[in-house]
């Protein structure tokens, strides 16, 4: 082979060479790429759990402090039931009274 034929040779092994770089580099930009928007994913989504937890729990803490309300409103409730009662029973024995003095 001449020596023309050697550097030819040459010439193609570097052309193949460096046309095989420019495809590594593309591959690796891309998995780059990939991986930066797989982190991304990956952060919105523990973002999003944490989120949905805490507001679970902020939903949690408001049901209970409803339903601690809703007791004493029942209770509050109770009382003005039982003073109601108290309040008729009593009525009722003084228009007993009432009627026995119109009698």
């Amino acid at each position: 082979m001449s020596l023309h034929g050697v550097l030819l040779v040459c010439l193609i092994g570097v052309l193949k060479t460096e046309e095989l770089n420019l495809k590594l580099e593309e591959n690796l930009s891309s998995i780059s790429d990939l991986f930066e928007e797989t982190l991304k994913k990956l952060y919105d989504v523990r973002v999003t759990q944490f989120l949905e937890r805490r507001n679970e729990k902020e939903l949690i803490k408001s049901y209970n402090e409803y339903i601690a309300k809703l007791d004493q409103k029942n209770e509050e409730l109770a009382q003005l039931q039982k003073r109601t009662r108290l309040l008729e029973a009593y009525i009722q024995i003084e228009r007993s009274k009432l009627a026995g003095a119109l009698h």
